[in-house]
């Protein structure tokens, strides 16, 4: 118990430094964010208060408002910041949030989950805010690798291994909505295919009951997320179904990803974001759209940290946008070394909807600058590595111990020099070159730890829990599910007598 106990501390301490590692209001759109979750439970205390004149607006606090003071301003650090104690500054009257003519425009869940966590406090309410879902994908993982089997297992290390840095550690310490859909693609997709293949009824039960948690997670953060959901359980179902005429167990234990499809569904098509999306018609003609097609992998590499974090105004040195897709196509390649057609087909068809989506949301879109950026596709690159990666064919996932320590090194060395340059963007700006972020011009009022503390806390933690992590990567022992395939058992060959042969 000592080994996994040490890899979930230096996976809480990674991600609980990311949620330190940049102010109030850097993630994008945070001030519509921030003023959603303050004014998610209407108008109350000292937190929103009712505007006079105009029903569509709220009063927040004005340090909600300006708390991006700094972005798309590199150079300049957070020191711009006001008093973040509430009651202590003046109100401003704000339409930006999902109230008022903006009402429905997200899923109304995530907004009131993060509102309990609503103090006079602000930075100290966001603090908590993020590392609520930094604790919440952590204990996800923990209860999808725990109850899952050999294959499944390597899946879960290996997808979450490649596909964190840079976009994921941010996105998922922060308090926007896309926190929750990462988190729900991280885990439904392999939690969807644990529950329908797993063979006692305990552990389908935890399958199903996070599974159910990974969808809700993703209808109640973003309308796409909900589409994305459709995807992950489909693609589930496929690489499960066994071959000729269902049983009566498999019509019943098709029951529960049937609902979680439909709920989905409604999920997507209810949503503000995906109405708006469909009712716009730029008048554009096809070859427009074969154009953005051609263009629109700028966003796989750009979700990998190609394209600038935040307000997209902090951008990563070339080593982490050169490591960080080295090491997903790569072990991409390994997984589908020996790939069936049902996986490849489905590997195809989310690379496909990876591409579709966004080229044709910028095709129909009136302002197409804007309307797609990498963390909108990015859940679905997290559903393609998690099929690609769970081999479900007669041969498991395996790399060699250079490949993982390969892989190991390129995720970890890509991890440490993005956490520090999103934290230098904004101790400091990007125009201070020097190895100590310290002096810093901002830093968290009355923080116990400093700026060059928390790089190293979370870049040791990356390691280690990629070097305990990464262990299951190797092994040649066989699993429980490693005997199964479409519910068929079948004799897994050793190495040794391969070499035989």
């Amino acid at each position: 118990m000592l080994r996994p106990a040490l890899l979930l501390m230096a996976l809480l301490a990674f991600l609980g430094a990311w949620a330190v590692a940049s102010p109030v209001g850097s993630s994008p759109d945070d001030d519509y964010h921030l003023g959603s979750i303050w004014c998610a439970q209407g108008a109350r205390g000292s937190a929103c208060l009712t505007a006079p004149d105009n029903p569509d607006a709220f009063l927040v606090p004005s340090a909600l408002v300006s708390s991006q003071c700094y972005a798309f301003k590199a150079e300049e650090s957070a020191a711009c910041q006001s008093d973040f104690t509430t009651g202590s500054g003046p109100y401003v009257e704000s339409v930006r949030g999902n109230f008022g003519v903006h009402e429905g425009d997200y899923p109304a869940l995530f907004y009131a989950t993060m509102s309990i966590f609503v103090g006079d406090d602000i930075a100290r309410s966001v603090i908590v805010m993020r590392l609520f879902n930094v604790g919440l994908l952590v204990a996800m993982l923990a209860g999808v690798y725990a109850a899952s089997a050999a294959r499944a297992r390597r899946a879960v290390v290996a997808t979450v291994a490649v596909t964190i840095i840079p976009l994921g550690a941010f996105i998922v310490a922060s308090v926007n909505p896309s926190s929750w859909s990462t988190i729900s693609a991280m885990t439904l997709f392999l939690s969807a295919y644990g529950y329908l293949t797993a063979p006692r009824r305990r552990r389908a039960l935890v399958l199903a009951g996070l599974a159910t948690v990974a969808l809700v997670l993703g209808i109640g953060s973003r309308g796409d997320a909900s589409l994305y959901a459709v995807i992950a359980v489909g693609a589930a179902v496929v690489l499960w179904m066994p071959l000729g005429i269902p049983t009566r167990g498999t019509l019943l234990r098709l029951i529960l990803p049937v609902v979680w499809i439909s709920v989905g569904a409604f999920g997507f098509l209810g949503a503000g974001q995906a109405a708006s999306a469909a009712g716009q018609d730029a008048g554009r003609g096809p070859m427009v759209f074969v154009v953005g097609f051609w263009n629109v992998f700028d966003n796989w590499t750009g979700a990998l940290g190609a394209r600038g974090l935040g307000w997209l105004d902090t951008m990563m040195p070339g080593i982490v946008w050169v490591f960080v897709p080295a090491a997903v196509f790569a072990v991409m390649f390994v997984g589908l070394a020996h790939v069936g057609v049902r996986r490849g087909s489905m590997v195809a068809l989310v690379a496909l909807s990876a591409a579709v989506i966004p080229a044709y949301i910028q095709f129909v879109a009136v302002q197409v600058p804007g309307s797609v950026q990498p963390r909108y596709i990015y859940p679905l690159l997290i559903v393609m590595v998690a099929v690609g990666t769970l081999a479900v064919e007669r041969r498991p996932f395996l790399l060699t111990q250079a490949q993982r320590w390969i892989v190991v090194a390129a995720i970890g060395i890509a991890g440490g020099v993005a956490l520090y340059t999103n934290l230098r963007r904004y101790v400091t700006g990007v125009d201070v070159i020097s190895l100590s972020l310290s002096p810093s011009e901002w830093w968290w009022d009355g923080a116990w730890l400093s700026p060059d503390v928390v790089v190293a806390l979370g870049s040791v933690g990356l390691v280690v829990a990629l070097a305990l992590g990464t262990r299951v990567l190797v092994r040649t022992t066989v699993g429980d599910d490693d005997t199964l395939v479409d519910d068929r058992a079948v004799a897994v060959v050793p190495p040794s007598a391969e070499r035989s042969r």
